[in-house]
């Protein structure tokens, strides 16, 4: 069994001896590097997503950065990213010289990018096919006996603009589960839906050593999926509560049994893109950090007796002695997708005259 983590590359491996003993086979650490070409040796990032162990052993890892795959229990890594390896290696606080992008593009040559370097998780079907999810381009499906992409779930593919041009993407893959023959595709927007039409590949014939998604030369362009079902509206603002309410709710809670596990403090929230930045009314009831939001210091809100401690660094891929930049790109605007202000610091803005009504938003990072 390996676990991710999303703090540092670190791999480790159990074997269960009994239902109640365990053993650590192996621990170790492996980090990424701040310039990385499209595929080569190694572990590409520090933030895994998603790991499979295939039934070939292989142990494939999802990161930020693209894919990675180890066959021998995590001593060795190949990676591959996606087609937006060089938009990103030109956005680097250090860009890559004109040298090294175009030796990058020769390791690339021949080779089956992903659809993008986001890889949110994975998965493998009953004919061992590899299943890649993304941030923005739906999902792949690679043979990993010969590295070739049978089949894009990449929204582009279809050439069919999305319903609302501002609407952000539909196609954030978060899980991918095999069932009943059938991949399961579950998505922020695009809700849950069933993949079943996959071209039939060669059979794997005995013995043969599964390939790294990196190998092989590009096949013709593999075939779309359709688009899932349609986004679902956005949640309803909370309704307005009665002493009636509370009541009722306080005595049915009095009839449940008492949980004796220790619970969470605080719980980590994966991306909403449903609710975008209407977070008023849904978290932050008892503690809030808007991160930026009064530059270069954070905002916090909320109504907890007790302050919550919080600390925020920048991670290992950083010039020294550099630190954590505090941006705000719009002052006050009304898009949907920038955090609302909270309701006090909202109002001494339109009092001050510095916005209006209207434009109850922030965007800071």
């Amino acid at each position: 069994v390996a676990a991710p983590s999303r703090v540092r590359g670190t791999l480790e491996y159990r074997t269960w001896r009994t239902c109640k003993t365990s053993e650590v086979l192996k621990t170790s650490e492996v980090s990424g590097a701040a310039f990385l070409p499209p595929c080569g040796e190694g572990l590409p990032s520090d933030l895994i997503n998603d790991l499979l162990v295939a039934r070939d052993g292989t142990v494939y890892a999802a990161t930020i950065t693209g894919l990675a795959a180890s066959r021998d229990r995590g001593r060795t890594w190949q990676y591959l990213r996606g087609r937006n390896w060089e938009a990103k290696a030109r956005g680097l606080y250090k860009p890559p010289s004109k040298e090294q992008l175009d030796a990058a593009r020769a390791t690339a040559k021949d080779r089956t990018l992903l659809a993008e370097d986001y890889v949110t998780c994975l998965a493998e079907d009953a004919e061992g096919n590899l299943w890649i999810g993304y941030r923005e381009k739906g999902f792949d499906v690679f043979d990993p006996r010969t590295g070739n992409r049978l089949v894009s779930g990449d929204p582009a593919a279809d050439k069919k603009p999305p319903p609302d041009p501002k609407a952000p993407t539909r196609d954030y893959t978060t899980r991918l589960l095999a069932h009943g023959g059938r991949m399961v595709a579950a998505t922020y927007g695009a809700g849950v839906g069933q993949v079943s039409n996959l071209p039939e590949g060669p059979a794997r014939g005995a013995g043969s050593q599964p390939a790294h998604p990196s190998l092989g030369p590009e096949k013709p362009r593999a075939r779309a999926v359709g688009r899932l079902e349609t986004c679902p509206t956005l949640p309803v603002p909370a309704a307005r509560v009665f002493a009636s309410d509370v009541r009722d709710l306080a005595e049915r809670l009095s009839k449940l049994p008492p949980d004796r596990r220790r619970q969470p403090l605080v719980i980590a929230l994966p991306d909403d893109w449903r609710t975008q930045g209407d977070w008023l009314g849904r978290y932050g009831r008892y503690f809030a950090c808007l991160c930026a939001i009064c530059s270069p210091r954070d905002y916090i809100w909320g109504a907890g007796d007790r302050p919550v401690e919080y600390h925020a660094r920048i991670g290992p891929h950083c010039t020294p002695n550099d630190s954590i930049r505090y941006w705000v790109h719009w002052l006050y605007t009304d898009d949907r997708r920038s955090l609302e202000m909270p309701p006090t610091y909202f109002h001494s803005r339109v009092v001050k005259g510095l916005t209006k009504g209207d434009k109850p938003r922030r965007q800071a990072e």
